[in-house]
């Protein structure tokens, strides 16, 4: 361990001396930030002022840059590496309410390791990265195929999830006590990602928690059992939780919002699932096995653990962004094994990924997750892809199953068919509904025979998620639709 923290040590070191003189200017910096902006058609955005990132050792990594009205761009010091590594024109850099930052420890990691690979870099791949900076900083356009999931525009938040869960009150109401600090333990990364891919799937599969489920938490001096000690730990037992997924599974059909005590459950359930550890600073779990398992456990038997090192990582996570399937994604921030769980939910064909943090809506923005480093060397830990990969398109009933139907294409382009086949002969009703259960359109209602029914529909609706819902008296049946145009 102690030659190969020397060799990484070197290695850095050499980079870095090497590198001195790719090292770009305070207002090259800030000029290609300026072009950035402009090249993403955010006329209404402006700079606002230019910080300075540096590692621990005080080496110069990156320029950050605050927009105005909210927002971020993080241009790297290095004209080897590509010219910006995030930016974000919905949230901003810095949060003061919060002690941690992940995306900034997230960044300092990466960065350093992206140094340290320039010696390993290829030439190719170098120059190409010289042409990334000299296209923007001499204005040029972004490329006429470029393509974004979900696109520009079509959700408030950028990404696929339209919701900002935290780690904090009221996500955190129902975890254990912290009796070493008499505060409440935080909810835990883990379980925030965990809670709000759950909650936009929106199945839990019929789970309910038993004894089974008991495990001994042991952390840092925290020593009890869940849920056996719920009731001297103040936090919610197995019982309560059962009641709270009946709840929220029935709101989950329905597409109804769920209440704050309905977040606070699911939230709490997801960590003990992932069998996570509690504290009033830091609540979490020691390898993204753990949220694998808590994905298991309510049922998503679809979903998968890749590690970065398999080779169809990278294309495995770009085709969840565009099916619309967020992604669990595991980073590291140091050797030690400390991290962030953080929800990917959107893909360019910059190859940048939208980053949801978990922190209510703080950091959110597009990042260059680095594809081109060895697996070794880079700060991702592994991903949980294809979650609910099963449920995109596939009916959800309630009642008795009279109903079948299909949608296709689906992800479609505006124009889509609907093939309805009824066991018996009902009145019944096809709506189009966005993500929140408010009626778009009637497609169509009356009485159906017994049989095969197909509608076709050229929709003018925007690009985003919708919902497909097909009525009866005492069925009703859903089915996601993705809009891409």
């Amino acid at each position: 361990m102690k030659k190969l923290i020397s060799t990484l040590s070197l290695l850095w070191f050499a980079a870095f001396s090497m590198s001195m003189a790719q090292q770009i200017s305070y207002s090259s910096a800030q000029k290609l930030a300026s072009n950035w902006v402009l090249t993403h058609n955010q006329y209404d955005y402006q700079l606002l002022g230019q910080h300075k990132i540096y590692d621990d050792d005080g080496k110069l990594l990156a320029y950050r840059h605050d927009l105005h009205p909210q927002g971020y761009i993080i241009v790297t010091n290095n004209m080897e590496l590509p010219p910006v590594i995030a930016y974000s024109f919905t949230s901003d850099y810095t949060d003061q309410e919060q002690e941690i930052n992940p995306l900034h420890e997230i960044l300092i990691a990466d960065l350093k390791s992206r140094f340290e690979h320039l010696l390993l870099m290829d030439k190719s791949l170098k120059d190409q990265h010289h042409e990334m900076w000299n296209d923007i900083l001499n204005g040029a356009g972004r490329k006429s195929s470029f393509e974004q999931w979900p696109p520009a525009g079509s959700t408030i938040s950028g990404g696929w999830l339209e919701t900002n869960w935290k780690q904090s009150a009221p996500y955190n109401n129902f975890c254990p006590m912290d009796e070493v600090t008499g505060s409440r333990s935080i909810a835990g990364c883990p379980a925030v990602a965990l809670a709000m891919i759950v909650n936009y799937q929106k199945n839990l599969h019929s789970t309910q928690f038993s004894d089974a489920d008991d495990y001994f938490h042991n952390y840092a001096g925290r020593q009890y059992w869940i849920d056996d000690d719920a009731h001297v730990m103040e936090f919610l037992s197995f019982p309560e939780m059962n009641e709270y997924f009946d709840s929220i599974s029935a709101k989950f059909l329905s597409y109804t919002p769920l209440n704050t005590d309905e977040m606070a459950a699911l939230v709490f359930a997801c960590g003990v699932a992932a069998k996570q550890v509690y504290t009033s600073e830091v609540s979490g779990t020691f390898g993204v096995d753990q949220a694998y398992d808590a994905y298991m456990r309510f049922a998503y038997d679809d979903a998968m653990l890749i590690y970065d090192s398999d080779t169809s990582f990278y294309t495995h996570m770009k085709n969840n962004m565009k099916d619309g399937i967020p992604v669990h994604l595991a980073l590291l921030v140091d050797g030690a094994g400390g991290g962030h769980n953080v929800v990917s939910d959107g893909y360019n064909t910059d190859d940048y990924y939208h980053l949801n943090f978990g922190w209510g809506g703080s950091y959110n923005g597009w990042y260059l997750i680095p594809e081109e480093i060895p697996y070794n060397l880079t700060i991702v830990e592994g991903a949980i892809m294809d979650i609910g990969v099963s449920h995109v398109g596939m009916d959800q009933a309630i009642g008795n199953d009279k109903v079948e139907f299909s949608i296709y294409p689906n992800p479609s382009s505006g124009v889509f068919n609907i093939l309805i086949d009824m066991e018996e002969p009902a009145n019944a009703r096809i709506l189009v509904c966005d993500q929140k259960g408010a009626i778009i359109e009637i497609i169509t209602e009356g009485y159906f025979n017994r049989g095969k029914h197909k509608y076709s529909w050229n929709s003018d609706l925007p690009a985003g998620i919708y919902n497909i819902i097909v009525e009866l008296s005492n069925l009703i049946s859903i089915k996601k639709l993705i809009i891409n145009n």
